[in-house]
């Protein structure tokens, strides 16, 4: 069974992230219908939280596009308040984007719980630490960060400050509380796959 690394998941999310702004029309229509399906099959847990979450900024960007885009304007009131056709087509092609988004976030978050997904960020890092960037210590507070967050919703919380302001010695005593999982065949496969395919969509555009 092929058990991707979590980084190759959220580097296959941000590569669809780019790609979703290159669609439009059926095939637009038609990834963020297949996306929806598949989250509220496997993770409808996450697409739920996530989806509302998110209900606000999703209504801001359709309203802002349905009304603020120059075009031919509806018939009756919706025309006299300032609705437009084409506005109503691009809102509705950012409400698929930002649905197709979400849904693909829902599916990694289902796949990566809490100390996977840092380990997927750990390994995202990995340039930067060749910047000097420490990634080892910053993977740990963010660790600490979303332990502080869960442990806060349930009337737990310690304070962020204890969080952000740990000391060398907790962040030595935490730095093995997540995963490092090693990268394998396949994640060498699907990373070259998505830089062969975000190689050839800037060719193409």
């Amino acid at each position: 069974m092929v058990n991707p690394h979590p980084a190759s998941l959220l580097a296959g999310w941000a590569v669809a992230a780019v790609a979703a702004q290159h669609l439009g029309g059926l095939p637009l229509a038609g990834a963020a219908g297949l996306s929806c399906v598949a989250a509220a099959t496997m993770a409808g847990g996450h697409l739920r939280q996530l989806a509302r979450r998110m209900r606000w900024l999703i209504l801001t960007v359709v309203v802002l596009y349905a009304f603020a885009t120059p075009g031919e304007f509806l018939e009756g009131a919706a025309g006299e308040s300032g609705l437009t056709w084409d506005g109503l087509y691009e809102g509705g092609e950012h409400l698929l984007r930002l649905l197709a988004l979400l849904s693909l976030l829902a599916l990694v978050l289902e796949a990566c719980p809490r100390p996977r997904l840092v380990a997927g960020l750990h390994g995202m890092a990995l340039p930067l630490s060749w910047l000097g960037f420490d990634r080892d210590r910053a993977a740990v507070r963010l660790l600490l960060v979303l332990e502080y967050v869960e442990g806060n919703s349930r009337g737990e919380g310690r304070g962020w400050r204890h969080w952000l302001a740990a000391s060398d010695t907790v962040v030595d005593r935490t730095e093995t509380r997540f995963p490092r999982p090693p990268a394998g065949p396949f994640d060498v496969v699907w990373n070259g796959l998505l830089v062969a395919f975000l190689v050839a969509l800037g060719m193409r555009t």
